[in-house]
């Protein structure tokens, strides 16, 4: 008769068999997931094409060309939130984190702040 799992969750645990060295960090497996998933959103992010949106004032659809630096710009914004999630599922995985819980609590702080700020700039820069 097969042994039955200790827990329901049990079934769904990877098997972590020790962190693995990318980018000069020992990661864990959940966390190499994690950064291969957000390398491929920047992949989707960089993808070259065009979208259309409809003009609210005249009702008409026009097409947004592709603007490489503005998908940069966006990408280099998501860096920051990106590093502190593989991070912080490391963390999660290896073991204390309760003064990573502060680090991530200020960093977030100063990540809006520097993303209000761009919006900011960038409506002025529309605007002229």
């Amino acid at each position: 008769m097969a042994k039955s799992p200790s827990s329901p969750l049990s079934l769904f645990r990877l098997k972590n068999s020790g962190p693995t060295k990318m980018l000069g960090l020992n990661l864990t497996a959940p966390a190499v997931i994690a950064f291969i998933a957000y390398l491929i959103l920047a992949l989707v992010i960089i993808l070259p094409f065009d979208f259309p949106v409809q003009d609210q004032e005249t009702g008409q659809e026009t097409v947004i060309k592709y603007d490489f630096t503005q998908r940069l710009i966006v990408l280099l914004l998501m860096a920051i939130p990106i590093a502190l999630s593989v991070y912080s599922i490391n963390c999660m995985m290896a073991g204390n984190c309760v003064l990573w819980s502060y680090v991530v609590s200020i960093v977030t702080v100063f990540w809006i702040i520097l993303f209000i700020i761009t919006a900011i700039a960038y409506t002025i820069g529309q605007k002229k």
